[in-house]
This record gives C-alpha cells, structure tokens and sequence, in this order.
C-alpha cells in the first residue's frame, strides 16, 4: 500500500487476526496463514480517532511488516499503537509505532519497498 491520503478514518491501519469462526466442525485448527512482507509508505492520515492495530496470530506471527513516510495526526497524545503477533521495520512513522515495528528499516527488502 502506497501513495494514500485519508480523512476522518477512525482506525487508518488496520490489520485484523479474523473473526474466530469457521465454515464447519472439519476445520484444520493447524492450518495458519503467514503473512510476511507487507509494506505501507507514503501514507497520511489526517484527523483519526484511533491508533493502527495490528493483530497477528499466536504461532503465526505477521512478519516482516515494512512502513515508511506514515504520519497519522488527530490522535489524542495518550492514544498508543495496539501492536501484538507482529515484527517489522519502520522509517519516518508518526506517532512513534510499537516497539514490535521499531527496527528502523534496517532490512534490505524494506529499504527498496
């Protein structure tokens, strides 16, 4: 995702674990997606109600999530990023992500998404 300009988003980012439900009793419990190499930058939210939320899954981390030139103003100071089952790289974010995206961009593939 990139190039994105966005106003009076409640929550600008957001990515989610799922509902919790399934088709049928046959469900593979086992069976998790990986998600790994998703890349945000040069995004702008202007007057959000809440910080991103990024959910992964217990045993099936998102990795590798790159952000770069993301800036989301309207925010209350006290309002933190809801970061959990996640890991990345981050450049040019504001507010100040979790720590989870705190590695600075320092990845290869980051530093050309």
């Amino acid at each position: 995702m990139r190039n994105i300009m966005m106003e009076r988003v409640k929550v600008p980012i957001r990515f989610s674990r799922g509902a919790d439900d399934h088709p049928d009793e046959q469900w593979d419990s086992k069976a998790l997606p990986k998600v790994k190499g998703i890349s945000i930058s040069n995004v702008i939210s202007v007057d959000s109600r809440k910080a991103p939320l990024l959910q992964g899954i217990d045993g099936a981390p998102f990795e590798d999530i790159c952000m770069k030139n993301v800036s989301i103003s309207g925010l209350s100071p006290s309002v933190k990023w809801n970061c959990e089952f996640v890991s990345g790289f981050s450049d040019g974010v504001s507010p100040v992500p979790c720590f989870e995206l705190q590695k600075n961009g320092s990845s290869s593939w980051c530093a050309y998404s």
